[in-house]
């Protein structure tokens, strides 16, 4: 009847209206806290360049919070619920752990050819905002972080931080003599100054190690001149954040456990 197109009508317009506000709101909210145009975020997410994102923009095939938007320019929160022909554009997490491999570059190309992070990284996440937090050497293996906002990581990198990084190094010479954690406790000289480093561990030819800088191959450097030049060097931890708990294997990346993320949002 009439009436019932009526009352049909009146419900779903009510609806459309109660739809409309609430992401008004969520956009309001959105000039409030942090917020990026709309192109930057599905960009930043891996799909496509600002240029390309825009064209689908317009074309209608974005929505978001359930709502197609047109507009390229219009801002929203980073972690607005956005799809894409249908389907989600997933938020790259904060902070990912990658368990390097032997004999990778910590860089994303080489013109020598030698092997780099950039044939380990998805495809889906390499044009999005996730680099490295620091590096480990060529030769050195374990846990490597990456993030995707710089100011976090410069926070995880500053030396004022007092971050823990600890190591598992194998090496020549007398491991186990009792001066050891002494001598590494008060400092040992390299050519960038003077480095203290914390002993957790001495095992015949094995030595596990805490340091909280990331100079230029200083654990290397700090246990060569105590005499133990290291033959391999492994990270096993950094911060709160410990490879073995990830059960992640050579060469594959996972997500930092939400403790460990809210640690490093603390810092």
């Amino acid at each position: 009847s009439a009436s019932l197109l009526l009352q049909r009508s009146a419900a779903f317009v009510t609806l459309r209206h109660r739809e409309t506000n609430r992401v008004q709101k969520l956009c309001a909210s959105s000039k409030r806290q942090a917020s990026l145009r709309l192109e930057r975020i599905l960009s930043n997410r891996g799909k496509g360049s600002r240029s390309e994102a825009g064209t689908w923009i317009k074309q209608g095939r974005v929505k978001v919070y359930g709502l197609v938007c047109k507009a390229p320019s219009k801002k929203f929160l980073e972690d607005a619920l956005i799809t894409l022909d249908g389907k989600p554009v997933e938020r790259v997490p904060l902070l990912m752990a990658f368990h390097k491999p032997l004999n990778v570059l910590t860089a994303m190309g080489d013109p020598s050819g030698r092997a780099t992070l950039l044939d380990y990284v998805p495809p889906e996440w390499r044009n999005t905002p996730l680099h490295p937090v620091g590096r480990l050497d060529y030769d050195t293996t374990g846990l490597l972080l990456f993030s995707r906002e710089g100011a976090l990581t410069q926070r995880l990198l500053h030396p004022s931080g007092n971050i823990e990084r600890e190591y598992l190094a194998q090496v020549e010479g007398d491991a186990l003599r009792e001066d050891l954690r002494e001598t590494l406790a008060q400092g040992v000289l390299t050519a960038d100054g003077t480095f203290p480093a914390r002993l957790l561990e001495q095992k015949e030819n094995q030595v596990r190690v805490v340091v909280t800088e990331g100079k230029y191959r200083m654990v290397r450097r700090i246990l060569a001149n105590a005499g133990l030049p290291v033959k391999a060097l492994h990270r096993v931890r950094y911060g709160e954040v410990v490879l073995e708990s990830l059960n992640l294997e050579e060469g594959c990346f996972c997500e930092v456990p939400e403790a460990a993320v809210k640690w490093a949002e603390r810092l």
